[in-house]
């Protein structure tokens, strides 16, 4: 059973420490300065720099709040909604990387982008969510498919094994169906949980179409003498079982 994560997220009171991993409740605090070698110096606020302490570790974690845009008015909602992710807090220290580790059994170069796509997920989510797409993509050219339409491929692996809930997933983020986004583009409205998300969706076909099969050949391999193997290919001929 996958162990629950929940990703540090500017001003939330709990979440696993980006330091210790401890799922902890977290006490935010501004930042303050105060000059060296100096006797009875006082401090001053640094403008836009908080810090959360996690109450596991005791150890702190430092954030940035870029200064606040103004958002106009007239602006179509979608486009404020994109405009307020600038006015978002941003984790700039400790740099870690966040989500599941990629299924071991995926091919090394899409292995690459998945682990660069993880790297860059907390500072660039819209970048890591592009990789992760491109990703599937590759996925869905080695597992034999055409790779052109995103769309037609999951459909395809569907029909080949693969839970209709993965597709219903990767539509609900934004993957394949209408309005889709392209495989390596950016989009807006990408946050870190779509990243998240992709991770999880991208592993999740690894397991289904790559790694399960190869357990269940595995386990025939170890199971059935080479006699046994003979007879079962005769029963079945090269087409596979009779009809019922």
């Amino acid at each position: 059973m996958a162990v629950p994560f929940t990703p540090p997220e500017f001003r939330k009171t709990s979440f696993n420490c980006p330091l210790c991993g401890a799922f902890a409740q977290q006490v935010w605090h501004a930042a303050f300065k105060r000059p060296e070698n100096v006797v009875n110096a006082g401090t001053t606020a640094v403008p836009d720099v908080y810090v959360s302490v996690c109450a596991h570790c005791d150890k702190h974690a430092i954030w940035f709040l870029p200064p606040q845009r103004p958002i106009p008015q007239h602006l179509p909602n979608q486009v404020k909604g994109v405009l307020m992710l600038g006015n978002q807090g941003r984790l700039v220290f400790p740099l870690v990387a966040q989500g599941a580790l990629p299924n071991p059994d995926l091919p090394d170069d899409i292995k690459t982008d998945y682990l660069e796509a993880r790297g860059i997920a907390p500072q660039s989510p819209r970048g890591a969510s592009g990789l992760l797409r491109l990703c599937i993509q590759k996925l869905c050219i080695y597992l034999g498919e055409p790779g052109e339409n995103l769309n037609a491929d999951i459909g395809a692996l569907v029909a080949r094994g693969l839970p209709k809930k993965i597709q219903q997933a990767l539509d609900t983020v934004r993957v394949v169906g209408n309005g889709a986004v392209h495989p390596g583009e950016l989009d807006l409205r990408d946050d870190l949980p779509t990243a998240l998300r992709l991770m999880e969706l991208v592993n999740l076909i690894a397991d289904v179409m790559i790694t399960q099969p190869q357990q269940v050949e595995a386990l025939y391999d170890r199971m059935l003498t080479p006699g046994q193997k003979e007879g079962i290919t005769k029963r079945d001929g090269p087409d596979g079982p009779p009809a019922a």
